[in-house]
C-alpha cells in the first residue's frame, strides 16, 4: 500500500509542478467528511445500533449454550455413555452453528457498513465534483497522509463539503 501511494505522489509530482501556478488544487479529507457530516454519524450510529442488537442475539444463544452445557455437566453422572456421547455432540454442533453465525454476522456488517459508506462517498464525489466545476477548480485531491503533508487551508474544501452534504437528505 505504501509503495502504491509512492508511486501516486510520483506520479502526481509533474502534475502538482504544472497547476501549482493556477493555484488550483485543493484538497478533500474523505474521513473526516464521514466522521463529522450528519450522513456519516447517521451511518455509524445505524451500524452500531445493529452491531448492539446482533451482539444481545448472539450472547443470548452464547448463555443459553453455557447453559445446556453446565446442565449436562450435572447429568454426566446418570447418563448412559452413549447418550452423555450424543447430547454433547449435539452442544458440540450447536457450538459450531454459533461461531459459524458470528462470522457470518460479522461479514454481514462489515458488507452493509461497506455499502453505506461507499452510498456516502458517491454523495461526496458529486458534491466535489460540482464544486470543481463551479469554481473551476483544475484538481481536487483526497487528503490523504501519505500523499499530501502539508496544505493551506484556504485550499482544503473539506468544510464546504460536509456543509454541502449536510444539505442533502438520505435515507439511511
Amino acid at each position: 500500500m505504501k509503495t502504491l501511494a509512492f508511486f501516486l505522489a510520483v506520479a502526481l509530482i509533474p502534475m502538482v509542478a504544472l497547476a501549482a501556478d493556477s493555484k488550483s488544487i485543493y484538497v478533500v479529507d474523505m474521513q473526516r467528511v464521514i466522521d463529522e457530516s450528519i450522513m456519516g454519524k447517521a451511518a455509524r450510529n445505524n451500524m452500531q445500533e445493529e452491531i448492539k442488537t446482533e451482539e444481545l442475539k448472539l450472547s443470548t444463544r452464547k448463555s443459553e449454550l453455557q447453559r445446556s452445557q453446565a446442565a449436562l455437566d450435572k447429568q454426566s453422572s446418570v447418563l448412559s455413555s452413549s447418550a452423555l456421547q450424543e447430547k454433547r455432540e449435539g452442544l458440540s454442533k450447536q457450538e459450531r452453528e454459533l461461531m459459524r453465525d458470528v462470522q457470518d454476522k460479522r461479514e454481514e456488517l462489515s458488507r452493509k457498513n461497506g455499502v453505506e459508506i461507499s452510498r456516502i462517498v458517491k454523495e461526496i464525489d458529486a458534491i466535489v465534483e460540482q464544486l470543481a466545476k463551479n469554481k473551476q477548480y483544475e484538481f481536487v485531491i483526497e487528503k490523504d497522509r501519505e500523499l499530501v503533508l502539508f496544505v493551506k487551508p484556504d485550499y482544503d474544501l473539506t468544510e464546504q463539503v460536509i456543509e454541502a452534504l449536510n444539505k442533502k437528505k438520505m435515507d439511511f
